[in-house]
């Protein structure tokens, strides 16, 4: 049995803790997993060797649905709450927090009704130039319109 600081001692994850009421059990459950959850995604940063990631898509679609999940549930949303106020089908939902699976339009919907859209701002930027003559040499490059390969 785990124990993370500031729970109860002696915390069963599954909330089944004895002298308890329901609800506190939940709670303390829901906390529980949101800490899990956690330390799961700050343990996975990106790790990017010589400009390949280790993780693969499904792994960053699965840590995309967790957070997502985390977040609904912090503001104590069912999933058809979620569905109705984001605009996606329940159905698309319930794939989505289960497999990671969704398309792109629905995930900015669903990201759009947590108020958190602006995380996506900063998604497949230009990296940073590392010197003056670099800048220079982009503004003087003619955008290509067609890929080489």
């Amino acid at each position: 049995m785990r124990t993370i600081p500031g729970l109860r001692e002696g915390i069963d994850p599954r909330g089944v803790g004895r002298g308890m009421t329901r609800r506190s059990r939940r709670s303390e459950a829901s906390i529980y997993w949101l800490l899990v959850l956690w330390e799961r995604a700050t343990a996975n940063i990106i790790a990017v060797v010589d400009g390949y990631s280790l993780r693969t898509p499904e792994q960053v679609g699965m840590e995309l649905a967790h957070r997502t999940r985390a977040l609904r549930l912090a503001k104590g949303w069912k999933q058809a709450t979620f569905a109705e106020r984001s605009g996606v089908s329940l159905a698309s939902l319930r794939r989505f927090e289960g497999s990671g699976r969704v398309s792109l339009r629905n995930l900015l919907k669903l990201v759009f009704a947590l108020h958190r859209l602006d995380d996506f701002a900063a998604v497949l930027t230009p990296p940073r130039a590392s010197s003056i003559a670099e800048l220079e040499a982009r503004e003087q490059r003619p955008v290509r319109r067609r890929g080489r390969i």
